[in-house]
């Protein structure tokens, strides 16, 4: 291996174990740091469309992630399954619509979506403006397509929907705990379909590139997604002994720091 391979390893590892770690604390899937920190490493590496093969190795690594994340949170009891199923089959077909989008786009618009979506998650949650109370027991019609519509943009932006869930899971009366545990187990089919589509979609002649499918980078899939399992319970289990409004804190100071990093050229 040689030295500028080494380097990249320690990067993926490093990225990895954080990603990991705020995907079990705030049930974000590990998206918003994977996506942004691998298209800064593929850029440098000097990858074409580095925004595409950053959003479909996140989603695949986030089927690592989410599954070790939604795991712990499960076995603590702080999933809204009621919730996970009405919009589960939106979610689902949501993703794969994203990514089909998203591969029709070039890298630099990728990039200022992924910048503007976050900004804007940002300014809803410091502001502190709630969504309009939606009633659990009969509303799938509403779940549903806002499941398809949360889908899309995760699916572009390979950010596994905890970013829109769990702001709208809070605004459904749901606990900051429960919130993150119901992002992280919805956004594990979500991963699932969006990587496949990345996979599939990524085949092309201008594309392909060494020890990829499609738009999965398999060395960044394999070292984020290592860390990311063993660091995703640790991070569940801080969450869980932490004041939800220390959390909710937690949850608007990482997307300022992502977003503006997006920002930059």
């Amino acid at each position: 291996m040689s030295t500028y391979s080494f380097i990249y390893m320690i990067a993926y590892l490093s990225i990895g174990a954080f990603s990991g770690f705020i995907s079990g604390l705030l049930g974000l899937g590990g998206g918003v740091i994977v996506v942004p920190a691998l298209a800064f490493v593929f850029t440098q590496v000097g990858v074409e469309q580095p925004m595409h093969f950053a959003i479909g190795t996140s989603l695949a690594v986030m089927v690592l992630t989410t599954f070790s994340s939604a795991r712990a949170h499960y076995k603590r009891g702080s999933v809204r399954i009621d919730i996970w199923r009405k919009w589960i089959g939106g979610l689902v077909v949501g993703a794969m619509v994203g990514a089909f989008v998203a591969t029709r786009l070039p890298s630099h618009s990728l990039k200022m979506i992924f910048a503007v979506f976050l900004l804007f998650i940002t300014i809803k949650l410091v502001m502190g403006s709630r969504l309009p109370s939606v009633k659990l027991k009969d509303s799938w019609y509403i779940l549903l397509p806002i499941g398809f519509f949360m889908g899309v943009f995760s699916g572009m932006l390979g950010v596994g929907g905890g970013v829109m869930m769990v702001p709208l899971l809070l605004a459904l009366g749901s606990r900051m705990n429960e919130a993150a545990g119901t992002a992280a187990i919805s956004s594990l089919p979500l991963a699932i379909f969006g990587a496949i589509t990345y996979s599939v979609l990524g085949y092309s002649g201008h594309n392909v590139i060494p020890l990829s499918v499609g738009y999965v980078y398999l060395p960044g899939f394999i070292g984020v997604g290592l860390l990311g399992i063993l660091f995703a319970p640790l991070g569940a289990s801080v969450g869980h002994k932490m004041p939800s409004q220390r959390l909710k804190c937690i949850f608007s100071l990482v997307l300022f720091v992502i977003c503006v990093q997006m920002f930059l050229p």
